[in-house]
């Protein structure tokens, strides 16, 4: 029983510290195209977004610019908690919901409806290299079109 006792306490005790060693994911993260790709096979060769994320506490503060068409700047911002919650988003066509939720060591996922559909899913992984974030999911365009993408950012 005793075994048994401090084998729970050790792996709770990994576990935490596993948590707590997990990559600083807060930054300004820059898209390379380099390992970026879109099932569809036409990701502009001029494709620029930038994405800053500040994590305080259990709560993701996020905004991204999409400067690609630079007559037709996109813009999205918005506060979450880390814990899944669907919250509202302002000033958006595509979107007017969002969820994140944290789901292990560097890694994050974010959920963007329009009226409880899903528009885009996308999964985070942030490298223990402290500058290499990788970004997946599947999105579905204003014309109901869905592809898988795959996009690297660069902490800036």
């Amino acid at each position: 029983m005793v075994r048994r006792l401090i084998a729970v306490a050790a792996t709770a005790l990994f576990a935490v510290a596993a948590w707590a060693a997990a990559p600083d994911m807060s930054g300004v993260w820059v898209y390379t195209a380099k390992d970026s790709y879109w099932s569809t096979n036409d990701l502009p060769a001029n494709f620029s977004l930038a994405l800053e994320m500040k994590f305080s506490g259990n709560q993701l503060t996020y905004s991204s610019v999409n400067d690609s068409d630079k007559n037709k700047i996109g813009r999205l911002s918005f506060v979450a908690p880390l814990d899944g919650t669907v919250v509202p988003v302002e000033n958006q066509s595509r979107y007017n919901q969002v969820s994140v939720r944290r789901n292990g060591p560097g890694e994050l996922e974010i959920v963007q409806y329009l009226n409880g559909d899903v528009i885009v899913a996308s999964f985070y992984t942030f490298r223990d290299d402290g500058r290499t974030m990788v970004r997946r999911g599947v999105g579905k365009s204003p014309e109901g079109k869905s592809k898988a993408y795959q996009e690297t950012f660069l902490r800036k």
